[in-house]
Order: structure tokens, then C-alpha cells, then sequence
């Protein structure tokens, strides 16, 4: 009986170890949504609170953020496509 539990406790601290990995894994493809937007000079640097909100695919990921103004404005949803670490398009809605 110890056994059993104690290979289904090693299996499920397995599993749970893995969670932190995708959760960097998807913290970091917001930041590179993020510096897209920054880059196509859609929203500044540091004038927005950024959120996840969406992701879907396997090869090209669509994620989907959205950027809260600082200031109170109008939040603003954008979507990446994102391919091997690079985003390959970004649309930016209001």
C-alpha cells in the first residue's frame, strides 16, 4: 500500500514540476508580443500594463494580450502569431 502511494505521489510532483516551464514558456512569448507592438510603434514602453488573454496552436502560437493604459484610456487587445520565437504578425484591435 505505501508503495502504490508513494509512486502515485512521485508521479503527481512529476507533473506539477512541469507547470512553472510553461508558465515561463508563456511569459516570455508576451514579452515578445509586447516588444512587437513597441516595435511597430503601436504603444509605448512602459505606458501599459500587458495581460494574457488568450493562446491557441502548436507550430505558430496566436497569442493574444491586451495593454492597459497607465492612465486610464482604452485598453487595447493585440494578436501575435508567433513562429520558432519570432512573431510574424501582429494585428492590434481597440
Amino acid at each position: 500500500m505505501n508503495v502504490r502511494f508513494l509512486s502515485g505521489f512521485i508521479a503527481t510532483a512529476a507533473v506539477f514540476a512541469t507547470f512553472p516551464a510553461h508558465a515561463t514558456d508563456w511569459s516570455k512569448q508576451m514579452n515578445i508580443c509586447a516588444a512587437a507592438v513597441q516595435a511597430e510603434g503601436l504603444a509605448a514602453e512602459g505606458d501599459y500594463l500587458v495581460n494574457f488573454v488568450d493562446a491557441r496552436g502548436s507550430r505558430v502560437k496566436r497569442l493574444t494580450i491586451t495593454l492597459t493604459p497607465n492612465d486610464g484610456g482604452d485598453t487595447m487587445t493585440a494578436t501575435c502569431n508567433i513562429k520558432r520565437g519570432e512573431v510574424t504578425e501582429v494585428v492590434l484591435t481597440s
